[in-house]
């Protein structure tokens, strides 16, 4: 099959030295949707339609990059789907703005084109990306905007859909997304806060360690975000919205699925994105607002 070449349009950035930032952060292309924007609770579902628009639009057979998929491959190489949600400041609406798909750091030249021609298939004559979400949502993400990895401290001018609204440095960081932790700490949810904390803590700590950011001095655990439109994780009584814990490959075992705080000793630089569901647009974190955490 015939297809062009996705005409991206560029976003400029320039480079901050000397601060710690996580390892494998590239670039990012953002799609943004149009009128019907999708809430938060429903991050799975968006991130996994995403991946799989990819790939039934990618070349065959699909290339690792795309698919995640690939035996003896890295799982660093392969790209992820972050959601970019308004809930960042006291007129939010907790709505999600658009998806960015998180490239590798050393993307080769093949999965870049292999990314482009996806991108090219899905592209329909009007530029749009008809998303189809479980339960019969359809909705439209348009442009394919391409971020550079470089990050800048005026990506605030660019709104949530930038990539560097999300670059920006600090000490302290709260989830907008839960953490999916990569191995199941010695504890249930329902445990008292103190259990709960000095079981999941060293986890999240090894989890930053392994992707280049200092070990946090503090950490903070709980089922409830710091920004007030961000859903709790897990099963709510009085019908507010709230993530799913998340499920490996969708339906398979469950994760343990935690809102967390962190400080660091030392400025970091983002964006930061922790944990197993990482590249299913859980784990997303943002410097935390004033007097949020103690």
């Amino acid at each position: 099959m015939h297809a062009e070449i996705t005409p991206y349009r560029r976003f400029s950035a320039e480079s901050k030295v000397g601060v710690r930032e996580q390892v494998g952060a590239g670039a990012w292309i953002v799609l943004s949707f149009g009128r019907n924007k999708v809430p938060m609770s429903r991050t799975q579902d968006i991130t996994r339609s995403v991946r799989a628009a990819l790939i039934a639009h990618a070349d065959e057979p699909v290339a690792p990059v795309i698919s995640g998929h690939g035996p003896g491959d890295d799982p660093t190489s392969h790209l992820g789907v972050l959601v970019l949600p308004n809930v960042t400041n006291p007129r939010s609406d907790g709505l999600v703005q658009g998806v960015a798909l998180m490239l590798p750091a050393q993307l080769r030249d093949r999965d870049r084109a292999s990314i482009d021609r996806a991108l090219a298939n899905w592209r329909n004559s009007n530029g749009h990306y008809e998303l189809r979400l479980p339960g019969g949502f359809a909705g439209l993400l348009a442009e394919a905007v391409f971020h550079t990895a470089n990050p800048t401290s005026r990506g605030v001018e660019h709104g949530v859909t930038s990539r560097g609204y999300w670059a920006r440095t600090a000490h302290t960081w709260s989830t907008v997304t839960p953490v999916v932790l990569d191995r199941h700490p010695k504890t249930k949810p329902s445990a008292d806060f103190d259990t709960v904390t000095a079981a999941v803590a060293p986890i999240v700590a090894d989890m930053c360690e392994r992707s280049g950011l200092p070990r946090p001095r503090q950490i903070n655990v709980s089922r409830a975000p710091v920004w007030p439109t961000v859903p709790v994780v897990g099963k709510t009584s009085n019908g507010r919205l709230a993530f799913p814990v998340f499920r490996v490959g969708g339906d398979g075992p469950r994760k343990f699925t935690t809102h967390v705080g962190l400080v660091f000793p030392e400025p970091v630089q983002g964006p930061i994105v922790l944990g197993a569901g990482r590249y299913f647009g859980y784990g997303l974190l943002y410097p935390t607002p004033t007097g949020a955490m103690p």
